[in-house]
């Protein structure tokens, strides 16, 4: 199982790429990517499970990036995407207030992102707890030189050194991994920013599809 039972879907005919959501948003987030990207490639968002509108399949006790990892797996298996591109990427309004200013390192970010983004972030803030309260993954260095798929690790220039860090090291254990840096992004560059992030996805799947 995956998700919350929402599904985006563009340009059914295009080559498949699978884009995951974050933390207390949904597959809603891709909306305006969608727009960009689903013109040439068949994009697919899938809300995954504890996320979105609809009740939940337990209490919360199964969440974890494992299972979410999981879930993924079947969902590409079942739904017939592969090979896929894959884009990664509780008082709940004060407490989503707090993250997402925490996460991007300013104040006041929460409050500039669009309605329609801070709406879709509320609506998915019951899952906070299970985020605050899950165990980390357990991924090792090793783990990520078994990828032998085209990566591109991107991180924002002014993004907090945790995340940069963490950017570093998975290119670095990844054979052939490209890393680059967004000038002036932070970490939640690709919502404030959907139009230059959907073009440096796009520029990835022009360069691996020249390779093919």
């Amino acid at each position: 199982m995956i998700t919350g039972g929402q599904l985006r879907l563009s340009r059914p005919n295009g080559s498949p790429v699978l884009f995951v959501h974050g933390s207390n948003v949904d597959c809603r987030i891709w909306d305006e990517h969608a727009e960009i990207i689903g013109s040439r490639y068949r994009l697919v968002a899938p809300t995954q499970r504890y996320f979105g509108l609809l009740l939940w399949p337990d209490d919360g006790r199964d969440f974890s990036i494992q299972t979410h990892a999981a879930d993924l797996a079947a969902f590409i298996g079942e739904s017939n995407l592969a090979p896929a591109t894959i884009v990664d990427r509780g008082n709940f309004e004060n407490a989503v207030q707090l993250f997402m200013d925490g996460v991007n390192e300013n104040v006041g970010t929460f409050r500039s992102l669009p309605p329609k983004v801070r709406q879709i972030m509320l609506e998915n803030a019951r899952m906070l707890p299970l985020l605050f309260a899950a165990p980390p993954p357990q991924i090792t260095c090793a783990d990520l030189s078994g990828l032998s798929v085209p990566v591109t690790v991107a991180f924002g220039e002014d993004s907090r050194a945790f995340y940069r860090i963490a950017a570093q090291w998975a290119a670095r254990c990844i054979p052939g991994a490209r890393l680059i840096t967004i000038p002036k992004a932070r970490h939640l560059w690709p919502i404030e920013n959907p139009g230059e992030f959907s073009q440096v996805v796009l520029d990835f799947l022009e360069t691996v599809n020249a390779c093919v």
